[in-house]
């Protein structure tokens, strides 16, 4: 789904918050077709093999973010990468509750 206007505005905060963070940088990036767990899963497990060491992940949707923490618990880095995701969903919000993976964080938006 790049350049559609939550892609966009998605990326350019995640970027911000990078820039205003000294000691963090963006190593690796990936566009997203389905915004889906099992493409986040992918996504994520290539990336880690790439980059090993990756500290944090940001889906720019919560299903991208949790299929990302469940590749972060197949490598067993769980107690290393952090995952983020976006939109604030009913599946998102549980794991949260539950408070058992990787994905630690999520946020949504007002669309009025």
């Amino acid at each position: 789904q790049k350049g559609t206007t939550p892609e966009v505005q998605r990326f350019e905060g995640c970027k911000q918050a990078i820039d205003e963070n000294p000691g963090v940088e963006l190593v690796a990036q990936q566009w997203s077709q389905q915004w889906s767990p099992d493409e986040g899963f992918q996504i994520a497990q290539n990336m880690l093999q790439a980059n090993p060491d990756i500290k944090i992940i940001f889906g720019q949707a919560d299903g991208l973010a949790m299929g990302a923490a469940k590749a972060v618990e197949v490598a067993g880095l769980a107690d290393q990468v952090i995952v983020g995701g976006y939109d604030g969903d009913g599946a998102a919000l549980e794991s949260l509750v539950a408070c058992d993976t990787p994905f630690i964080v999520t946020a949504t938006q007002s669309t009025q």
